[in-house]
């Protein structure tokens, strides 16, 4: 046999076999296997000959395995042995209850010797009786057939087995604890057979049977069962303490009521799809493997015989053993193939995983119920790992089962064994489940629940010295029920009694509380009923949340658990929001209205009503009205004012944050009003942000427009006193191309003693102005862009006298034809200056061209080249010259020059010579223009 050990935690313990101990040490999610076997087992840790059975009607002494540990753990049992095998999962002794039905199944097609099907019965208290009530005939025993009939078992530990003939179905037989004075003892009792083949007529490979049954006080009203994976199809009993019991079945969406009840015990279906059942009174279910070969040889693995439990006593944590070949010793097993079937809430089937992870395979609705299921090969895993840790959101249905040639096992992977009318209970304020269960510095209140109406109670503690207080009350005489409640799945009135006052456990561990109640009722266990609980005790929770908050009273809040758990689950949080206000939700979200400084509180709370609580202070303020002003003109360079009128109705502001949009950046930690000047046009985004003392932060924004300044210009007139409208020509522009929409304020200002002129002032942007004396004066042109960006420019300007003087010099004679004329400018005029010269060098023979200059001034040369000519021998010329100090004021003045007539010299090239021949006359100059004068010749060689 093997023996296989799992924990969430870790924990160490002993298997006794016998007179043999076996230690064990387990790590979480791990596995420690310890196998038990005769001489020739070389891997085995123990012998197997003090607790194998061989009677067949009789009481082995002392012949049970004990496995004891000091932490909560998993146990499974596994025969195996040259190809047959068959596990179950090992129920704690707490868990036992007193009376069970026996489901097994009829063998088809027996081996030589084979086909019995088997009760063993374990006590764990000294004189336990049982009484059996056998639905088949014993296969070797003196005992009256088919009649009820009671066996005692004097010592803890004791093991009874009875046999029945060959190929009976045994499903059926009832086996409960009885009272002979002291009550009735709790009692394990497991189903097997040494060979079955079922499933078809020629069934011919078979398998043993072997299942750890659940007690009818832990059977429920609802089940859910999954078509084993590579198989067509399955059986399912449905096992009933009351034959009146109606069960309906929902296969494919199509629900219907179950039909031919087998010896006022089970009804039997085949099927190949997933299926729920539903009971109207508590009930059993057990699935069935068939023969490999009534599967049309289409798979491996032989019959096998699955415990389901019912939706009640479901859970959502499980660490499970997957019995590959590997894992036991060899040449003992051929499984090869290791499946899951999990049935859970479809809302939940996300959550699921397996060691962490999601499954590889699907889950796949249910028709018609709300619930999925799952088959998955975890084959390949469990090679290298036997061990499965299953977990998800939701409770769920597991069963680990695995197929090899001719061999299979199944067994159900974990659940709640709880008897649903009797049991201690824990109670405080927040505690949500049944669980006999607690946490060290929670105080809570015991309570135990019966299905009958005790006539004393009595408590014992075992003086803990962990408790507090831990001194045994009672007998209680005659007590009176708290409270009362139909339970659903047996239909009877339970009673609920209340111990008064509170306890404390102060360190976490496994204890144990023995109740004894004196059962008035004539069920078979009346008389005193002596029950020990175990109350495991956990570390408390530890509560934390954080928050974020903007602090202001605009904003919600929202809080976030962080709370530790410390191993089990949270289930509540009740949240004080310090306003009156609460909320039980994980992570609320809250809206303050008034704001203040509050202190928030959360209790956290675990699936057991253990709590922790933490506060933590928070501040709220009102919202900041955030706003400020700009000035009226943004222009660039200017030093723009700005106003803060930030406002707060309730808290402070503790700083100030202005971002001016290009860059430049203020902190400050007192409200002031900012200047800021701009360097470049544009659009710029100003922010100011205030951060209140509780951290509230908001901003106000504008978008500031930096516009530029016009470039001022204007022409000034050339003017005289004659000149009586003078107007001014404005040549201003601006950068954005909005010169169009200026506006001007022009001044005519006098700079002396001059009388000023008509009109001072002007708007226009050419004005006309009427000056009535010579003088200098300052033209001041101011300009306005439409974004209000002003500018201007200050010229002076003179106003220059009516009575000019034209009046020049020729430079010296003679004037030749191919030599320019130079004209030296001597004009002049009483007041200011010469403002235009108007030069005729040829003014009777070209009176229409002339040489302008509007900025003449004294001593001032200009220059004409005349055309160059050689006949006649010379030309005369006017040359006039216009001085104007104005428009209208002008002086004329003419003076006749004469040109003379310039040579016209050719040259033509001179043939070489040698340097030592005789001088030569040069004949190869001559003038053709008939232009008389005297050769002269230079140049660089002698002449």
């Amino acid at each position: 046999m093997g023996i296989y050990i799992t924990s969430d935690a870790n924990a160490s313990g002993s298997i006794t076999v016998g007179s043999q101990t076996i230690p064990f040490t387990v790590t979480p999610n791990n596995v420690t296997e310890k196998f038990i076997g005769n001489a020739s087992c070389t891997t085995c840790s123990a012998s197997s000959g003090s607790v194998y059975l061989t009677q067949t009607d009789g009481i082995a002494i002392g012949a049970a395995i004990h496995v004891t540990a000091n932490n909560p753990v998993v146990v499974y049992a596994h025969i195996i042995h040259s190809s047959r095998s068959g596990a179950t999962l090992v129920l704690p002794t707490p868990v036992w209850g007193k009376q069970y039905m026996v489901p097994s199944y009829k063998s088809i097609g027996t081996g030589l010797g084979e086909g019995h099907g088997a009760i063993t019965i374990v006590a764990k208290d000294t004189n336990t009786t049982v009484q059996i009530t056998p639905t088949a005939r014993f296969f070797n025993s003196t005992r009256t057939q088919l009649t009820p009939y009671t066996i005692t078992l004097a010592n803890p530990g004791d093991v009874y087995e009875v046999q029945f003939e060959q190929d009976a179905d045994i499903s059926g037989t009832m086996v409960q604890s009885v009272s002979t004075g002291s009550g009735c003892k709790k009692i394990a009792v497991f189903s097997s057979t040494d060979w079955s083949a079922f499933g078809c007529t020629n069934a011919s490979s078979g398998d043993n049977l072997y299942q750890q049954l659940f007690p009818t006080g832990a059977w429920g009203k609802s089940f859910l069962t999954a078509p084993a994976k590579t198989r067509t199809s399955d059986i399912v009993r449905v096992f009933v303490l009351d034959p009146t019991t109606v069960v309906t079945k929902t296969e494919n969406g199509i629900t219907t009521t179950l039909t031919g009840l087998v010896n006022n015990s089970f009804y039997e279906y085949t099927t190949g799809n997933p299926t729920y059942i539903q009971a109207n009174k508590i009930a059993s279910v057990v699935q069935y493997f068939t023969t490999e070969s009534c599967q049309n040889n289409a798979t491996i693995g032989d019959p096998e015989m699955v415990v389901i439990n019912p939706v009640e006593q479901t859970i959502n944590n499980i660490t499970v053993f997957s019995a590959h070949q590997n894992w036991v010793p060899p040449g003992q097993s051929a499984i090869t193939n290791c499946y899951l079937n999990i049935i859970i809430p479809t809302v939940a089937a996300p959550s699921f995983k397996i060691n962490g992870n999601s499954p590889t395979g699907s889950f796949i609705p249910i028709p018609g119920t709300s619930y999925s299921y799952l088959q998955e090969d975890v084959t390949n895993i469990t090679i290298s790992n036997p061990v499965q840790n299953l977990k998800a959101d939701s409770n769920f249905i597991a069963i680990a089962y695995g197929f090899g040639k001719v061999e299979s096992y199944g067994y159900n992977a974990g659940t709640n064994v709880i008897d649903l009318t009797q049991g201690l209970l824990i109670q405080n304020p927040y505690n949500t489940t049944s669980s006999s269960a607690t946490c060290t510095g929670t105080p809570f209140s015991f309570a135990v629940k019966y299905p009958y109406q005790p006539l004393s109670i009595t408590w014992d503690f075992g003086n803990d010295p962990h408790l507090s207080p831990n001194t045994a009350i009672g007998p209680i005489n005659n007590p009176v029920a708290d409270s009362s409640f139909i339970d659903n799945n047996s239909g009877k009135t339970i009673y609920v009694y209340k111990l008064p006052g509170t306890h404390t456990y102060n360190a976490t561990g496994a204890y144990t509380v023995t109740v004894t109640s004196n059962n008035p009722t004539s069920d078979g266990c009346s008389g005193d009923q002596q029950q020990s609980y175990t109350i495991n005790v956990y570390e408390p929770p530890v509560a934390n949340f954080g928050l974020v908050t903007s602090g202001c009273l605009s904003d919600s809040v929202h809080f976030t658990d962080s709370s530790n758990a410390n191993g089990r689950t949270l289930t509540q949080w009740h949240w004080s929001f310090g306003d009156n206000t609460i909320d039980s939700v994980q992570n609320p979200v809250k809206k303050y209205t008034t704001a203040g400084n509050y202190t928030v509180q959360l209790i956290a709370i675990n699936d057991i009503g253990c709590y922790a609580d933490t506060t933590r202070p928070l501040a709220i303020s009102a919202t900041p009205v955030v706003k400020f002003g700009v000035s009226d003109t943004t222009c660039l360079s200017s030093i723009l004012s700005f106003t803060d009128s930030t406002s707060i109705a309730s808290g402070t502001i503790l700083n100030w944050y202005w971002d001016y949009g290009d860059g430049k950046k203020d902190t400050l930690t007192a409200a002031a009003n900012r200047l800021h000047a701009y360097t470049q046009t544009g659009t710029d985004s100003v922010t100011l942000k205030v951060v209140s003392n509780t951290g509230c932060t908001v901003s106000y924004g504008k978008m500031l427009t930096i516009s530029p300044y016009p470039s001022v210009g204007f022409v000034l007139p050339e003017v005289c006193i004659n000149d009586r409208n003078v107007q001014f020509a404005d040549t201003s522009s601006i950068a954005d191309g909005t010169q169009g929409q200026f506006s001007y304020a022009w001044s005519f200002a006098s700079a002396g003693t001059a009388p000023s002129p008509t009109p001072v002032t002007a708007i226009t942007k050419n004005p006309t102005v009427q000056f009535t004396a010579a003088g200098n004066y300052y033209i001041t042109d101011t300009v306005t862009s439409n974004k209000g960006c002003r500018a201007y420019l200050s010229q002076p300007f003179t106003v220059n006298g009516s009575i000019p003087q034209a009046a020049f010099t020729i430079a010296g004679a003679p004037l030749c034809s191919n030599d320019s004329v130079h004209l030296t400018n001597l004009s002049s005029v009483d007041f200011g200056s010469i403002t235009k010269l108007e030069i005729y060098w040829d003014y009777i023979n070209k009176p229409s061209q002339k040489l302008t200059d509007d900025t003449p001034a004294i001593n001032k040369v200009y220059a004409n080249l005349y055309t160059n000519f050689q006949q006649p021998a010379t030309q005369n010329f006017q040359v006039r010259v216009f001085a104007y100090s104005g428009i209208s004021c002008v002086s004329v003045k003419d003076t006749f020059i004469t040109i003379t007539a310039s040579p016209m010299v050719q040259f033509t090239t001179l043939p070489g010579i040698c340097y030592t021949a005789s001088p030569r006359q040069i004949t190869q100059a001559t003038e053709t223009g008939n232009v008389p004068g005297a050769f002269s010749y230079y140049g660089n060689g002698p002449v």
